[in-house]
């Protein structure tokens, strides 16, 4: 077993590809007669669904005119639901994707080009020949820069386990969800990446040109059917996500587009009040984690204590918050200390503890312990006493901490 991952592991990525996306039109075929008598008019919009979430979005728009050519801007919440229906595709990882495009937007219609319909044909629509043509020597370091830059790295790493793992599940619960929210994509990507690589490339009386580019580009006045439909224009201005140009051209992807960033600007909305929190000791050391909705008026916030003194040899000084919240405990117990006029009171909690904006306290544990926090009202600025004196001064907490957000 281990030889034969070993030695499809040495097959070229887009050989794989290209296999993986012949089994799948066969796959559909087979499935499509086999569940005929099944299929009613909700499984159309299932693949509907699926060509618009993972063949127009996370193909054409987001590998494409995001990865490739960074036309638009994405919060990373957003990228991250794109980037994993783009796996479906089978189109390979963002990376590669991108610099593979890179090249051929740099030398179009050339013999460095990586898409050569004039000399190889058919073997450009089905991706036979990328392994040959593409350049490594001159576009190999911008692979490798993308790849250590790579915000989504642990899903292009595991392309191939995401996939398989997330059809295999899906082909439990129902085989005809597979055929046609995840394999008619396929179908319908292959079909328009092979016209846009081949037909729009060839210098024949098909199509036509708005601009006057230095290769042979051309449009086609079919859209819904290919994503990037009006490809001279594209080449004229490829940084721009919209690629009509005259009024009687239209291009759906430009408006999934905006509708992608119509979502975005609700993610980054509510990323204002859903936010992680890292308080930070000024020598760099995380003391506490935080994630969850925090807002000026209430908090919902799940907190990870660190043992800071086992793992940093540190120990929190007495501190006020922001204002009175209660903590369950979801795992494990922690120890707290409260400053008051007849000393340090100890207390130890394993379930819940209330602590309000008026104290001054600081907590310990021997192993991480994670909580769930209800907050109220800001009402103060948090503050840090240097000396177990309740009626020594206060300092400002952002003198001795930092809180990170992202």
């Amino acid at each position: 077993m281990k030889k034969l991952i070993t030695k499809i592991s040495e097959v070229p990525q887009n050989i794989r590809l290209i296999t993986a996306s012949a089994v799948v039109h066969i796959l559909t075929i087979v499935g499509i007669v086999y569940y005929w008598d099944t299929l009613d008019f909700f499984w159309f919009w299932v693949m509907i669904s699926g060509i618009l979430i993972i063949g127009c979005i996370g193909g054409e728009a987001y590998l494409h005119r995001y990865c490739t050519h960074n036309s638009f801007e994405l919060s990373k919440p957003l990228k991250s639901i794109i980037h994993f229906f783009s796996i479906f595709n089978l189109q390979g990882s963002s990376v590669d994707w991108a610099v593979a495009h890179t090249q051929h937007h740099k030398h179009s219609d050339t013999d460095k080009d990586i898409f050569q319909p004039k000399k190889d044909g058919f073997k450009t629509w089905f991706w036979l020949n990328f392994h040959y043509t593409f350049d490594a020597c001159e576009f190999g370091p911008m692979h490798k820069i993308k790849t250590t830059n790579d915000d989504m790295r642990f899903m292009n790493n595991n392309y191939w386990k995401i996939y398989f793992s997330v059809i295999i599940i899906s082909t439990i619960i129902d085989p005809r969800f597979t055929i046609f929210f995840f394999f008619v994509p396929v179908i319908d990507t292959l079909l328009a990446t092979g016209i846009t690589n081949v037909f729009s490339h060839l210098d024949t009386f098909m199509g036509y040109r708005n601009f006057d580019t230095p290769d042979n580009s051309r449009n086609f006045r079919i859209p819904f059917i290919v994503g990037n439909t009006y490809h001279n224009n594209h080449h004229n201005d490829p940084n721009n996500y919209n690629i009509a140009v005259k009024w009687y051209e239209f291009d759906h992807i430009a408006w999934l587009i905006n509708l992608l960033l119509f979502i975005d600007n609700i993610f980054k909305s509510f990323a204002k009040i859903f936010k992680t929190h890292h308080i930070i000791s000024k020598t760099g050391e995380i003391v506490i984690w935080r994630c969850g909705i925090w807002h000026s008026n209430f908090s919902i916030l799940f907190s990870k204590i660190i043992p800071i003194k086992k793992e940093h040899n540190l120990e929190q000084f007495f501190h006020s918050h922001h204002g009175s919240f209660l903590s369950f405990i979801l795992w494990g117990n922690y120890e707290e200390d409260i400053l008051t006029e007849n000393g340090i009171v100890h207390r130890k909690h394993r379930l819940y503890n209330f602590i309000s904006h008026k104290i001054y306290h600081r907590v310990y544990c021997d192993k991480p312990c994670y909580t769930i926090t209800f907050g109220g009202k800001i009402v103060q600025e948090p503050s840090i006493k240097l000396r177990s004196d309740i009626k020594s001064k206060s300092y400002n907490y952002r003198k001795f901490f930092e809180v990170e957000g992202r």
